[in-house]
């Protein structure tokens, strides 16, 4: 019965065994309220020595391809839509095709403009997207705390946008970073770089 327990508790959210702790009766269940406590110690002293280790409060991977969805339907498709508009798709496809350097810079520039105008507050206030507020998960440095907008923005999201601009040393760089996320810690290359990761709000 012992045994049963121990490998049930292990099985516990960091939440769960907090609420068994707080309703258990330890008089009448001595041996399950140590082991729930003794669980409960272990996972405090891997999340002090491994800040990225507690992984039950991590965003899941379903609810971030739910926040990159909305993120592109919110930010993604107005940034397409209003550049084909300014500057007329025919005379785009030419500008490209003669200046591809200064054509990709200016589509950065504007871009991420938009960007900034649609998710900027929200990366500063709460380290947030559109998307990300909607899914309630958000971005953290590795205490667990609001990251620096520099770091948030700019080393998590300007500088792979940068990175993806390389031709194809961006292809790989895009493919290992959607892969990355199948990691236990569940951080990108993009999160690596600022040292962020994404949790449940």
């Amino acid at each position: 019965m012992v045994e049963e327990y121990s490998e049930k508790y292990k099985r516990y959210t960091f939440e769960e065994l907090q609420s068994v702790l707080k309703f258990i009766n330890k008089e009448a269940y001595p041996e399950r309220f140590e082991l729930a406590k003794s669980e409960l110690e272990n996972r405090l002293k891997d999340k002090q020595n491994d800040p990225h280790g507690d992984i039950n409060n991590l965003a899941t991977l379903s609810d971030r391809f739910a926040a990159m969805l909305v993120d592109f339907v919110v930010s993604g498709l107005p940034i397409i839509v209003l550049y084909w508009l300014i500057f007329g798709l025919n005379g785009l496809v030419e500008f490209e095709k003669e200046n591809r350097l200064i054509h990709s810079l200016i589509l950065m520039i504007f871009s991420q403009g938009i960007y900034l105008l649609i998710n900027g507050e929200l990366l500063h206030k709460y380290g947030q997207t559109v998307g990300k507020r909607f899914l309630e998960i958000k971005i953290v440095d590795a205490d667990n705390n609001l990251p620096e907008f520099k770091r948030s923005y700019g080393l998590r999201y300007l500088v792979p946008i940068i990175i993806n601009s390389v031709p194809f040393i961006g292809f790989v760089f895009t493919l290992l970073d959607s892969l990355f996320i199948f990691n236990k810690d569940r951080r990108c290359i993009h999160d690596h770089i600022a040292d962020t990761r994404v949790v449940k709000v």
